[in-house]
């Protein structure tokens, strides 16, 4: 009988162990930093955000977009309407001329 508790201890242990070291990634969930913002994940894009369309948990994806420049976005394009080029972005509230050229690579507006 110990030994039968021991082995499903051992069991249940590294079942535990496997799932808090790899559980978001199997679980298909996005990792969360410090923050509680969505990991930024820029480098596995295949194809460019359109900030069009893109809700803030597309936007987050992008590296150097967080929650609140995110809803900037959105707020600006809910006002004004569709984004014509990428370049209208410098009049969203917190993004200059460094943070769209990081940005530009990753994004469209279609």
């Amino acid at each position: 009988m110990k030994t039968k508790t021991i082995v499903t201890s051992t069991t249940l242990l590294l079942t535990m162990l496997f799932f808090l070291v790899s559980g978001p990634y199997v679980m298909g969930k996005t990792k969360k930093t410090t923050s509680g913002t969505a990991q930024n994940i820029s480098q596995n894009l295949t194809q460019k955000i359109d900030i069009n369309s893109a809700d803030q948990d597309t936007l987050i994806q992008v590296k150097g977009i967080g929650e609140k420049t995110a809803q900037s976005i959105i707020d600006y394009r809910e006002k004004n309407g569709a984004f014509k080029d990428v370049e209208e972005l410098m009049n969203v509230k917190g993004i200059g001329e460094k943070k769209l050229k990081k940005l530009k690579k990753y994004l469209t507006a279609s």
